[in-house]
């Protein structure tokens, strides 16, 4: 059980550890049982692929806790980081959790402005399948300004899965993104708490 470390506005590829962080979540690799604390940083970089990342048993990704977190008290100490003003790290990779437990995200935020989601096999930030005790928390998604041309798009998608718990936000441009896109598919879940907050852009 170790803590790692990654600054997605690093110029390079540390170590992982809070001196040197990686400066992607897929560089970090992720090990069972280790924490990933994600700096909230809020310049999204240049280089944004949609890549997927297995997350392993036991694994927590955790946007750098704010003041009033439940994690603030008992995060490693940088002064650097607790001074950034943004509110998420910026991802844009995909997430699978399979047959997986114990697994903790929160405070992510995914912002795919720029971005076009392949239709086929369409596109899910957060896909859970086979899991228990998951716990997905203040996650937010821009949908930025991109069409998409999928029915089949789903921010998060929890599959034959149980104690599954959701907070999330989403934010998108109404007018060019089928209402399918934004949306959480749960099949066959057992023991689930939802809590979504959901708003238009205004338009300019």
């Amino acid at each position: 059980m170790a803590n790692y470390f990654i600054d997605p506005s690093a110029a390079v590829n540390g170590d992982g550890t809070i001196t040197q962080p990686f400066n992607n979540l897929e560089a970090a690799g992720l090990s069972t049982n280790n924490t990933y604390y994600v700096r909230r940083v809020t310049a999204i970089s240049a280089n944004r692929t949609i890549n997927t990342i297995t997350v392993p048993t036991g694994v927590k990704i955790l946007g750098w806790p704010k003041v009033d977190d439940i994690g603030y008290i008992t995060r490693p100490t940088n002064a650097a980081w607790d001074a950034d003003v943004g509110d998420y790290p910026i991802i844009t990779s995909k997430l699978n959790l399979a047959n997986v437990y114990n697994v903790e995200l929160t405070r992510l935020r995914w912002d795919l402005t720029g971005i076009t989601i392949p239709s086929t096999p369409g596109w899910k930030a957060i896909a859970v399948s086979g899991c228990s005790n998951i716990l997905i928390k203040n996650v937010s998604v821009n949908y930025g300004v991109t069409p998409y041309s999928s029915y089949t798009n789903f921010f998060i998608h929890v599959l034959q899965s149980r104690q599954i718990f959701i907070d999330v936000q989403f934010e998108y441009n109404a007018y060019i993104i089928y209402a399918a896109s934004a949306a959480i598919h749960l099949q066959s879940v057992n023991q689930f708490v939802l809590n979504v907050r959901h708003y238009t852009k205004s338009q300019t």
